[in-house]
């Protein structure tokens, strides 16, 4: 394994074995694509635009030693930067990725990249591969073009901000394989036609801590066995929706100005569904059952269509989710809010990923 340190243009020898004889766009292409040994890293700096699809689809790391492209500092000049040189926010590069495609195969951690394009997918993940703080946004106007789409089991998509906002059908994030893991992102604007926030197409997947605004629907499940939990999701015209499919969890969400917040295919008692604020008094719920301990009542977000979405002092949601109680032995019962706000905070703070270029 090996690092290379990489810039669009590329400087010296381009063998990328540091930042003066740097890997260009065209060098790093050739190395992802022809086989990097596994644990190797590749670290980008500045901005980048793709003249061709970076297709890695058929190379593969290793559970152990996972191939990483890591996005730094501008200023960065560490051979072998360290996490105090990632790029978050602002300062992470651009890659203007115009009607191409990263597609990664088994095995990589992509990270600190705002990627931005007209593909059908802005970028593909395979088995156990990792994407995080990115910022994605799709402006096809193709119909079913997508964000980020992890195509292979046991795939994680963290901390990362997604919009599709052109694209009739479109999906921010696809999981599409067994066990995926989806949490802590930022996935708004799927507003055209049948668009969806993510789609759930994976059996024992796990949606978790996001926030989904303006989608057609926020999230839309396709497959079974899904724990789908303190989510909030907002103004979308469904909450979340499902066809043929048992087996899920469904706690500790907010559906707050949904027009419908739940509508499954098929009421199957094994979907277990409480402790889900509805937003109203009368929320509409088609072969969905609200819960014994439903919240039925506005959460009180601060300024959601300002992208404020914690919860205000008062707020029913507070305290009011699922969570161990002194029923199960504990001397005093644990606080757990409904909603992907767990605290109260005295500042307006809306995550490290934030900065759309």
């Amino acid at each position: 394994m090996a690092d290379y340190m990489v810039t669009n243009a590329g400087a010296g020898s381009k063998n990328g074995s540091d930042w003066d004889n740097a890997m260009g766009i065209a060098e790093f292409e050739t190395a992802v694509e022809g086989g990097p040994a596994a644990g190797s890293s590749f670290f980008l700096r500045g901005s980048f635009t793709l003249g061709s699809d970076i297709d890695a689809s058929a190379i593969n790391g290793t559970f152990t030693s996972p191939i990483n492209v890591i996005g730094v500092k501008s200023g960065t000049s560490a051979v072998s930067p360290t996490f105090a040189d990632w790029s978050f926010g602002n300062d992470r590069g651009l890659v203007d990725c115009g009607v191409y495609l990263f597609n990664f195969g088994d095995y990589w951690i992509v990270r600190n990249l705002l990627m931005i394009g007209v593909a059908i997918n802005i970028i593909q993940i395979e088995l156990g591969s990792i994407v995080e703080n990115l910022l994605v946004s799709n402006v096809s106007a193709v119909d079913n073009s997508g964000g980020i789409n992890a195509k292979g089991s046991y795939s994680k998509v963290l901390h990362c901000e997604v919009s599709v906002s052109s694209s009739v059908n479109g999906v921010g994030i696809s999981m599409n394989a067994f066990d995926g893991f989806v949490a802590y992102n930022y996935v708004h604007l799927c507003d055209s036609g049948g668009a969806k926030g993510i789609h759930a197409d994976s059996d024992g997947g796990r949606v978790i801590g996001n926030i989904l605004s303006k989608n057609v629907t926020g999230i839309a499940i396709g497959s079974s066995n899904n724990f789908i939990s303190h989510n909030t999701i907002y103004d979308c015209l469904f909450g979340v929706t499902s066809g043929v499919s048992f087996r899920h969890a469904i706690i500790n969400n907010i559906f707050a100005d949904c027009t419908t917040e739940a509508s499954f295919t098929t009421e199957y008692k094994s979907n277990y569904f409480d402790y889900n604020c509805w937003g109203q008094a009368m929320p509409t719920l088609s072969n969905v059952t609200a819960g014994n301990h439903a919240v039925l009542a506005d959460p009180l977000l601060i300024d959601p269509a300002n992208e404020d979405f914690r919860l205000k002092s008062g707020s029913p949601c507070i305290n009011a989710g699922a969570r161990l109680t002194v029923n199960e032995g504990i001397e005093e019962s644990l606080r757990y809010s409904i909603g992907a706000d767990q605290v109260l905070h005295n500042s307006v703070g809306r995550g490290f990923n934030r900065g759309m270029a």
